[in-house]
């Protein structure tokens, strides 16, 4: 069975608005459409706080900045 992602305009603009680079940006998307959909059982965590829900962590280290590491969690 396929997955897909779907990212709410509301959310695309919130993520715009973070002013991330286009390198660290394109990353964002590559995991949230391409890597999220290939194993979500696995990759999504139950939460209970701040609310009630799945989530999806990941982090990579910044291609421009080797000394900077980027986290998030949707």
């Amino acid at each position: 069975m396929s997955y897909g992602v779907l990212i709410r305009p509301t959310v695309s603009r919130k993520i715009s608005q973070w002013g991330l680079s286009d390198f660290v940006l394109v990353d964002v998307y590559l995991y949230l459409n391409e890597v999220l959909p290939t194993d979500p059982l696995g990759l999504l965590r139950r939460t209970r706080h701040p609310f009630d829900g799945m989530v999806y962590e990941f982090n990579f280290i910044d291609p421009e900045n080797r000394l900077c590491e980027h986290f998030f969690v949707f």
